[in-house]
């Protein structure tokens, strides 16, 4: 082990290295970051993984700033899965992370510490034998110096000497480019939304994962951390972001709505199947339906990410599920009458769609077959009848 590191099984809030300030870039403030690694020690039975640890990150150092940068930028475009801590759990992140954000007794180092045993347990377990170690990354970085934001918490993976660089004291150096396609895996926890959800989990999710070259759970395992974002609501959040994409867009209707039904046909033909599928073949639907160089092919599954629409990454959709997103479901106010019409069907006056709305979308009009026109006329007679008025 290298002099300027110690282990994080020893590690005590006093050897803390901490930086002068906080440095902050145009769109983020960076409290604090670290690098530690995680290795297969030769000389230990199996060789099993050991932990090392370097010193709290230089934050005046521009290319530890460029680094988070490039970092947060990465994870904020991959496909990813949403999740929450596990509870109960037995694993001490949770906890660790509530001491760190409440302010008390337990450092970044000393959090850092706990979940970097934690990744050592998981990855020394039997089944992990082909697991390849790495540098990890954590970071803790806000959207603003306000005392009540709490920020994020960010742990990634990288493979060594693949890109990304670091000194004896596992302080980043000047790359140019960076090279985040070394990325094995990243969680990226909201502390905001873990302070006031956790133990209860009954709010938005505050864990998001990428897998990077590493194809595996062996964060979220890691970690104590659930997937939380089911296969349902993956499939509705999906309906919701392929229209509002096709409106960007700026297709004409019939075209946004062939894009829609081809989704749902890939839906339903992977739920007949019953098999997953996932953001990347829902983008491979899209861009074949898209025009000829237009400027949005390839874009579904970053404008996922940017605009934070909670779908895992893997999904998988029951047909009923697939079928629910071609419907919308209409009613008055004092719900004298309430149906579901295909989107599809929907037009304004005018147009040569079956279901008609007004301009001012106060009445609808819904062509009627046969059947629907005799149990009317069984309920309250034709127009002309007395019985009627």
């Amino acid at each position: 082990m290298d002099k300027n590191m110690t282990s994080a099984e020893n590690i005590s809030d006093p050897v803390e290295e901490a930086p002068d300030d906080i440095s902050s870039s145009s769109s983020f403030v960076v409290n604090a970051a670290i690098t530690a690694e995680l290795e297969r020690n030769p000389k230990l039975t199996g060789n099993p993984f050991d932990v090392s640890m370097g010193k709290p990150w230089n934050l005046k150092n521009q290319t530890a700033i460029d680094f988070i940068a490039k970092i947060e930028e990465k994870f904020r475009r991959k496909n990813k899965f949403h999740g929450y801590f596990s509870y109960p759990t037995i694993n001490s992140t949770p906890g660790n992370l509530r001491a760190y954000i409440d302010g008390g007794d337990t450092s970044f180092v000393h959090a850092v510490g706990q979940m970097m045993q934690s990744l050592k347990l998981a990855g020394n377990a039997v089944e992990r034998g082909n697991l390849v170690g790495g540098n990890v990354v954590f970071v803790h970085y806000k959207a603003s110096d306000e005392t009540d934001d709490h920020g994020r918490f960010l742990v990634v993976m990288v493979a060594k000497k693949s890109g990304f660089d670091f000194d004896s004291d596992l302080q980043p150096k000047k790359l140019s480019p960076i090279d985040t396609d070394a990325l094995r895996q990243a969680a990226l926890f909201d502390l905001n939304l873990f302070s006031v959800s956790y133990p209860k989990n009954d709010g938005d999710t505050y864990l998001h994962f990428i897998e990077g070259k590493s194809k595996s759970d062996f964060f979220k395992e890691a970690l104590g951390c659930d997937d939380a974002v089911p296969n349902k609501e993956s499939v509705s959040n999906l309906h919701v972001a392929v229209r509002a994409f096709v409106a960007e867009c700026k297709l004409a209707r019939s075209q946004r709505d062939k894009i829609f039904e081809k989704v749902v046909e890939h839906l339903k033909k992977r739920a007949s199947e019953k098999k997953p599928t996932g953001l990347s073949e829902i983008q491979q639907v899209i861009d074949k339906e898209l025009p000829v160089g237009h400027k949005h092919k390839g874009k579904f599954c970053i404008y996922v990410n940017e605009n934070k629409y909670e779908i895992n990454s893997v999904f998988e959709p029951t047909t009923s599920g697939a079928v629910k997103g071609e419907l919308v479901d209409i009613s008055d106010l004092s719900k004298n009458f309430s149906c579901k019409v295909k989107v599809s069907s929907l037009g304004y006056e005018g147009s040569d769609k079956p279901v008609l709305l007004d301009d001012d979308l106060s009445y609808i009009r819904i062509p009627l077959d046969d059947e629907a026109r005799n149990s009317i006329i069984s309920a309250i007679g034709k127009k002309n009848d007395s019985a009627a008025s």
